[in-house]
């Protein structure tokens, strides 16, 4: 999905106004792409903004062809980029010989169509934003600090687990921002072979857990085994509750077992395509004001 709004700001408050923009495959496989005629003359004074939800090879290319229209039609008008999640993130080192190291091929595109600035939103590691210019980083409690309008974390009776060591540092940094004192680690023990969870193991005691209410806060949910096999542990200590936060939900295998899991599950960017995810009674999709800084 991507949106492109051109922003003005009167010294008070800031308006965004929104184009229409024309998106085609040819029937060989190329991507077509044109600002519609509707889109009115952008000042000196206004910045374009694209935010781009990539979830494809198309969306990227359509990002690129965008891009170059945009220098054509409003040359020297500044573009910032809001890409909320970075594809091919999780791709930031080479495991085996004869691969290539996928998110420096990212960034090079990003960098060739030369934004003013790239927003992007609890990016997977320290790598992409490393290779990224001019990368502005929208944190994750920026982005689930709303929660308490959702669900009225009470910090006194809060507990964060950290899914592995991973996101430690990160939820005590979470923890901290919302006043929360507690936080437990987890760790997941893989089959090196195929990767599959054997093992699922939680550094608490039924004191540190029982009648608590669990928040488990992390980047990336894909399949969702790791949250799966980590609340199956953590039910054993008697929580009051069980709530997870992922920053960017692709839920490859959908949400019905995790929210079987867990009493709540937030997502900021929805990667799925699938509209029954939204008909679920305990999934909510944040959507934070953040994203836009003028």
């Amino acid at each position: 999905m991507i949106e492109v709004c051109h922003a003005s700001s009167s010294g008070i408050s800031i308006t965004y106004n929104y184009w229409n923009i024309q998106f085609f495959t040819f029937s060989g496989g190329e991507e077509y792409v044109k600002i519609g005629s509707t889109v009115l003359e952008v000042n000196s004074n206004s910045r374009i903004y694209i935010k781009a939800i990539v979830k494809s090879s198309t969306d990227l290319i359509r990002l690129v062809l965008l891009k170059d229209a945009i220098d054509r039609k409003f040359p020297l008008r500044p573009v910032c980029l809001m890409l909320p999640y970075i594809p091919y993130a999780r791709q930031d080192r080479v495991c085996n010989d004869g691969e290539s190291l996928s998110i420096k091929v990212l960034a090079n595109i990003i960098n060739s169509m030369n934004f003013m600035k790239v927003i992007v939103v609890d990016p997977h590691s320290d790598v992409a934003p490393a290779l990224i210019n001019n990368v502005h980083i929208v944190t994750q409690y920026q982005v689930f600090a709303s929660l308490n309008g959702y669900s009225n974390i009470d910090p006194t009776n809060a507990v964060i687990i950290s899914p592995d060591a991973g996101a430690l540092k990160k939820s005590y940094s979470i923890a901290k921002s919302f006043g929360i004192k507690d936080v437990i680690r987890a760790d997941k023990i893989r089959d090196v072979e195929c990767g599959y969870i054997k093992e699922t193991k939680l550094y608490a005691s039924l004191d540190d857990l029982q009648g608590k209410n669990v928040w488990i806060f992390d980047d990336i949910c894909d399949g969702g085994r790791t949250f799966v096999e980590l609340a199956h542990e953590l039910k054993l200590f008697n929580p009051n509750s069980l709530n997870l936060c992922v920053t960017h939900g692709i839920f490859s295998k959908g949400l019905s077992e995790l929210t079987r899991l867990y009493d709540k599950v937030f997502c900021s960017t929805l990667l799925n395509n699938d509209s029954l995810l939204l008909d679920n009674s305990k999934f909510k999709v944040i959507c934070p004001n953040s994203y836009l800084l003028f």
